[in-house]
């Protein structure tokens, strides 16, 4: 996408993406942690609240970002690293709850079951099914825009549960 759509040399490309890649979600689990335990752990309300806040930051910044025109590169790439931080900031909480969620003798089997989710719907589709929708259509590049387009708005509608869990659980 960076190299056919925005033009960008490879180099530049290779070396942001992976620097984006990189430390944000290293920083967001470290964050992330350090927040979460001096609110209490990932079980309080103010720790779940906060853990929702962040996951909605970054879906609403990395939605932003596949509407950015070419020329903000930099920018989407920045929001991108937004997505990352927020991605490693919530995911060891949001498990956290989740397995605090069950019964002590099921906690293996829902780490199991949520890790086979993850893997199925979040990793297995994206080479191909992004992929098949990337390399359909006229233009040159096929829907790259379209493509990013969706793959970025994804963590929004990912991201409501989350958030409705941590009003509920705020209220109570």
């Amino acid at each position: 996408y960076a190299i056919t759509i925005q033009k960008v040399t490879k180099a530049f490309a290779y070396s942001t993406f992976a620097t984006v890649t990189i430390t944000g979600p290293i920083l967001g689990v470290i964050f992330g942690g350090i927040i979460s335990g001096k609110y209490g752990g990932y079980n309080n309300p103010r720790s779940i609240f906060i853990t929702a806040g962040v996951c909605f930051f970054a879906s609403i910044c990395s939605s932003i970002s596949g509407f950015l025109p070419g020329s903000q590169f930099v920018l989407q790439l920045c929001l991108m690293w937004v997505l990352m931080f927020g991605g490693g900031f919530v995911l060891p909480n949001v498990t956290g709850i989740m397995l605090n969620s069950v019964e002590e003798n099921l906690k293996t089997s829902a780490n199991a079951i949520a890790n086979m989710m993850f893997n199925i719907f979040g990793l297995l589709p994206a080479p191909y099914l992004y992929g098949y929708i990337s390399d359909i259509g006229p233009v040159v590049g096929g829907n790259k825009l379209v493509s990013m387009r969706i793959t970025l708005c994804i963590p929004v509608t990912a991201s409501i549960p989350v958030i409705i869990h941590a009003i509920i659980i705020y209220y109570r």
